[in-house]
């Protein structure tokens, strides 16, 4: 109602109804007066006013003659104003639905909403995600096209969600924009990338989250921002570098909790890590702890897909069967990529350490994965009997992925080595080849990279991370002999203390002032928790000292890991005199187990041993 006023008030046919409607009252309140100075006796002016509107009538005998006259001015005014309210209100409902199309409506008393800034094609999942099971709004903000994003949203969602859905037109760019957002009163918001017209996206979207920031200054509560970077080396990038606390604080108080994500990345991990979905199978799917076996990952193409999921192999495909002495049992990665040459600089540029990695050996092949030297090679390592094959094919075009999938070597088929095929955009392969596993006409397939399967926002709780950061110096007491029940218990009544410390408010305060690049440490932690959980099962009921065996193993597993994500983050170990130095990223552990101090051990080796309690204790956390 304020709106239609306010546009009364500003349009011209506005002004035209205002006059009107002047008019007539004074003509209408000139006929009342005149007939009360009449002076008949027991009618005060406002019986006359009440009579003329029909609502009562007028006390006393008189001639009502006059109550029909006003009755005849009150139609002549009706009549004439109909054109003019008429107009106005088609003029109002025609620009009112002007402004909802481009983009204009501001909603200003809107709350309890969730909000997206960035058009690309993820966006619809984001929304889609963010509506499902709830009656909440959201709003959209994008400088792009309205009309076109508007039949984008209205396509690709159900009518009843897309009605939910409030666009508004402008760039975050501009601090007037996202104070339009309502932020204070907001859920969550996603930070998307803004299509492929903007050329540094990363440090574009940096310069609106500062906006976001000063916008958010007034929140009783951190607002949950998630921004999206999905260029491989600006995430790369952003994992290394640590934001300053204060970037997202407004005087003492922390106003963001600020979570970056990758959709590429999200995939890796959804496919092998401790968040993965049902259906994919870990790369070591058979047990590694005594034998001669080694998992072999093929990556067809070095795309962004490809690059994540090199990445999140270096993280996870450290096992228990590595022989450092003789250099035995290596993880084997091979990327085939035909345009290796114009990447290789870059990419040795960006991760120059890689050669302190000892138990995994990356192998690059500048040719296609259709070439005849890489389906020879193929063929033997799927006939080798000591090899845990995986391929995944990484092509970005759905009918491109599906033809090499389908046409690999026959002793790939013959020996159901598992392949992974990427098919981004369209799910129509996924649903014909959905079947039980005994009716598949090719069951070594799995489709990955789908839109919405990559935006499940499950996998950004950072509870257990947060959980795994919060009780750091508990890694770094006595280790726990987990050998019996009593010792067990003992050691989970001590997490269970440990955690009921703080309150759970205090505990996501103090994830929320941690530094980013121990936040990442965390979360990458957490993603080989399955795998200790699935070690421990398969190893209960062992004697004390075949326990301190095992627990030893384990632990150097796990310091091999941790060497792995601090090179990925660009740590190299320290030479001659230098000492442990977080900016210039050099530390004095990255050396083998062996060799590192008994506290050092301990670490490693609590994190092993409490790994199954703390991810039973983090279901019953709930921060927010």
């Amino acid at each position: 109602m304020k709106k239609f006023f306010r546009f009364v008030s500003q349009s011209s046919k506005g002004t035209w109804i205002t006059a009107s409607v002047a008019f007539g009252l004074i003509i209408l309140l000139g006929c009342v007066f005149y007939v009360s100075s009449l002076g008949i006796k027991d009618v005060s002016f406002w019986d006359y006013i009440f009579a003329a509107l029909k609502l009562n009538r007028p006390k006393g005998d008189f001639d009502s003659n006059w109550v029909y006259g006003l009755y005849f001015v009150l139609g002549l005014f009706a009549t004439l104003m109909l054109p003019f309210v008429t107009a106005v209100l088609t003029e109002w409902y025609r620009e009112k639905m002007s402004l909802i199309r481009e983009g204009k409506d501001i909603h200003d008393d809107i709350k309890e909403h969730y909000v997206i800034i960035g058009y690309n094609r993820y966006t619809i999942q984001v929304i889609r995600r963010c509506l499902t099971g709830n009656s909440n709004k959201a709003i959209l903000l994008t400088p792009q096209n309205p009309y076109m994003v508007r039949d984008a949203i209205s396509n690709g969602l159900e009518k009843e969600m897309s009605g939910r859905v409030i666009l508004y037109a402008g760039d975050a760019i501009e601090s007037q924009k996202v104070e339009s957002l309502n932020l204070c009163d907001a859920l969550k918001l996603y930070l998307l990338d803004e299509s492929d017209k903007h050329e540094s996206r990363y440090s574009r979207n940096l310069s609106v989250l500062k906006n976001i920031v000063d916008a958010v200054a007034k929140r009783s509560n951190p607002l949950e921002l998630y921004m999206q970077v999905n260029n491989s080396r600006a995430y790369n990038l952003m994992q290394r570098i640590d934001i300053p606390k204060e970037f997202f604080q407004r005087g003492d108080k922390m106003v963001v909790d600020f979570r970056p994500f990758n959709f590429y990345e999200n995939w890796a991990r959804l496919i092998w890590s401790y968040y993965k979905l049902p259906q994919y199978d870990v790369l070591d799917y058979e047990p590694m702890e005594e034998t001669d076996e080694h998992v072999h990952l093929v990556i067809a193409g070095f795309n962004s897909m490809g690059h994540a999921l090199l990445l999140e192999a270096l993280r996870l495909c450290h096992y228990p069967n590595f022989d450092e002495r003789k250099n035995k049992n290596k993880t084997i990665i091979t990327v085939f990529e035909y345009d290796w040459k114009e990447q290789k600089d870059a990419f040795y540029a960006q991760y120059p350490h890689l050669d302190q990695i000892k138990d995994i050996e990356i192998d690059f092949r500048e040719m296609d994965v259709n070439s005849p030297e890489a389906r020879n090679e193929m063929e033997q390592w799927a006939q080798d009997n000591n090899t845990l094959l995986t391929v995944a094919i990484c092509d970005k075009e759905a009918d491109e992925a599906m033809t090499k999938a389908l046409n690999l070597p026959e002793t790939v088929y013959r020996n159901n080595i598992r392949v992974l095929v990427r098919q981004e955009l369209e799910k129509v392969n996924t649903e014909i080849f959905a079947f039980d596993d005994q009716k598949r006409a090719y069951p070594h397939i799995r489709f990955f990279g789908m839109l919405q399967e990559g935006l499940d926002f499950k996998q950004l709780d950072d509870r257990l991370a947060m959980c795994i950061g919060g009780i750091y110096s508990f890694y770094r007491e006595e280790p726990f002999n987990l050998s019996d029940a009593g010792k067990f218990l003992e050691c989970q009544q001590k997490i269970q203390t440990t955690l009921a410390q703080k309150s759970k408010a205090e505990w996501y305060e103090d994830w929320l002032k941690t530094i980013q690049t121990d936040k990442w440490s965390s979360r990458f932690q957490s993603d080989i928790f399955h795998t200790y959980i699935s070690l421990w099962e398969r190893h209960k009921g062992i004697s004390t000292k075949e326990f301190d065996q095992w627990q030893e193993v384990l632990a150097d597993m796990e310091h091999r890991r941790w060497i792995a994500e601090r090179t990925v983050y660009g740590f190299r170990k320290t030479r001659g005199n230098e000492t442990k130095d977080k900016t210039l990223k050099v530390h004095p552990d990255i050396i083998p187990y062996a060799e590192l101090d008994n506290d050092t051990k301990n670490y490693d080796r609590n994190i092993v041993n409490t790994a199954p309690l703390i991810v039973k204790e983090v279901e019953k956390f709930t921060v927010r």
